[in-house]
């Protein structure tokens, strides 16, 4: 139970995720999480940010309706601003698309940083350069 919602398990397109369990719960094809949507046995929710419009465009092609048998994450949760300065991660989060993301990797240049950063935090932190 997250946000007050029964999670039933996870979709994924990586056939080798397909049947495994992801914090106890079952990692299921996206054929299957469309067939139960279609059902109306569970509402999709499109987590993945990067891929939003693609899963969107897919719900839509299957004829299921936004808001009813999907939404978006961004639709159950209140937007978080997230500053990465140095555009690597260390996490391995198997939900994550990340690793297989062929940006290039660095630190955010201080000019950019001083820009967006006092607009996601207090406005009362000053910002000074070394």
């Amino acid at each position: 139970m997250k946000n007050k919602i029964h999670i039933k398990g996870f979709c994924d397109s990586d056939t080798k995720k397909v049947g495994t369990i992801i914090e106890d719960k079952r990692v299921y094809s996206s054929n299957k999480a469309i067939e139960l949507a279609k059902k109306k046995k569970a509402v999709l929710i499109l987590a993945a940010a990067q891929y939003k419009h693609e899963m969107e465009q897919i719900c839509k092609e299957f004829g299921l309706k936004k808001k009813i048998d999907y939404i978006t994450y961004i639709n159950i949760r209140r937007p978080e601003a997230v500053v990465e300065i140095s555009g690597i991660c260390n996490l391995n989060c198997v939900f994550c698309p990340q690793g297989n993301m062929k940006i290039k990797k660095g630190i955010i240049p201080y000019r950019i940083y001083k820009g967006v950063a006092p607009k996601t935090i207090l406005p009362e932190v000053k910002f000074k350069n070394k």
